[in-house]
This record gives structure tokens, C-alpha cells and sequence, in this order.
């Protein structure tokens, strides 16, 4: 196991948290403004968990993709991340919090 041979970024969250952190991927709707990073991996979208910041539905989807999560893997920790090909360059629709 590779978790046994080198410290990884998983084994790392593991030891830091308790138990292995799911990521659920946010998507913004936003286009990346450059479309050329060699990281962004569209192939790697999990739509079971995704989570469209740009839907009203956003946060019964963020907790149907942790309670997905929770059963499916017994997950407890999450961590949120922005999908592959998504960008935080454009207008925030976030309200705030009070």
C-alpha cells in the first residue's frame, strides 16, 4: 500500500483528522480563464457528490453528497475542493453568514 511507503497527502489527513477525509467536489460555473493546467482532469468529476454553487439547491446537495458519503464509505471528515476545468474567477454568490 502506497500509504505504507511514502506520507501522503490522505495519510496525512488521516492522522491530522482521526479517519480518511472525503473531498466533495463545488463546482462555481465559472470557465477556467486559461484552460491549460496540467492538473484540471475533467474525467475526474464525481457527479454522485458534486455540489453546483450556482443552484438554489446548494446545500441539500452538500448534504446529500456527505450523507452519500457517510453511508457509501463511512465517512465522518470532508473536506470541500473545487472540480477540475471550474474557477473561483468570477462573481461570489455566497450570502453571508449572521
Amino acid at each position: 500500500m502506497l500509504d505504507d511507503k511514502i506520507f501522503t497527502f490522505n495519510s496525512y489527513m488521516k492522522r491530522k483528522f482521526g479517519g480518511r477525509v472525503a473531498r466533495i467536489s463545488m463546482s462555481t460555473g465559472f470557465d477556467c480563464p486559461w484552460n491549460k493546467c496540467i492538473f484540471c482532469r475533467k474525467e475526474s468529476f464525481s457527479p454522485n457528490v458534486s455540489v453546483d454553487m450556482t443552484k438554489e439547491n446548494r446545500l441539500e446537495t452538500l448534504e446529500r453528497s456527505m450523507n452519500f458519503l457517510k453511508n457509501r464509505y463511512g465517512n465522518k471528515f470532508f473536506a470541500a475542493y473545487f472540480q477540475s476545468g471550474t474557477s473561483t474567477f468570477g462573481k461570489c454568490i455566497a450570502k453571508p453568514h449572521r
